[in-house]
Order: structure tokens, then C-alpha cells, then sequence
């Protein structure tokens, strides 16, 4: 019986540690796009290892804390066009581009 319960203990904790969640990481600072229009599209401290959906092309600016890449469809998918836009970063020769991503 105490080792269904030491069994069942172990069980409880393994399943809450996996199923707590980590927080949210972020960068740092704005990441700038030039839109088809000519405007600019702004991402204020974006989170870590998310799909940004950006209609860009032309320029950017990676002024945040964190290496951004940019990828030729929506959803991050198909080719990265950027493998590394590093912190502090500008571009203004980029084709068109529909995703971005940012992690350290």
C-alpha cells in the first residue's frame, strides 16, 4: 500500500511539473518593417519563438535585444530570407518577407 502511494506521489509531481507552464520570454526594444504602402509596421517588445505575421519588404530595423529571422510565407513558413538579423541591426535592400521570429 506505501508503495502505491509513494508510486502515486511520484506520478502527481512528475505530471505537475511537466504541465506548469514556463513564462513568456520577450525581447527588448522594437523591431520596424516598411509595409508595401510605404508606413512602417512596429513590433513592441515581441515574444520569444513566436510567428510575428509582418507585411514587410524593402526595410527593417531589429532594434530589439534578440536575433530576428525573417521568412518568405505567413506563418514562418518557407525559406528564411534572413538568417540572422542581429540586435541593433539594419537593412534596406530586403525582398518581400511575411513572418518573423525572434529568439536569443
Amino acid at each position: 500500500m506505501r508503495r502505491k502511494a509513494a508510486l502515486l506521489g511520484g506520478i502527481t509531481a512528475a505530471v505537475l511539473t511537466l504541465s506548469t507552464p514556463t513564462p513568456a520570454h520577450a525581447a527588448t526594444g522594437i523591431f520596424r518593417a516598411t509595409t508595401p504602402d510605404g508606413g512602417w509596421q512596429t513590433l513592441g517588445n515581441p515574444e520569444d519563438w513566436r510567428c510575428w505575421l509582418v507585411d514587410g519588404g524593402g526595410k527593417a530595423r531589429n532594434n530589439t535585444d534578440r536575433i530576428a529571422y525573417l521568412y518568405a510565407e505567413p506563418g514562418c513558413r518557407g525559406n528564411v530570407i534572413v538568417a540572422r538579423m542581429n540586435p541593433g541591426s539594419s537593412r534596406d535592400d530586403l525582398p518581400i518577407y511575411w513572418g518573423v521570429i525572434f529568439h536569443i
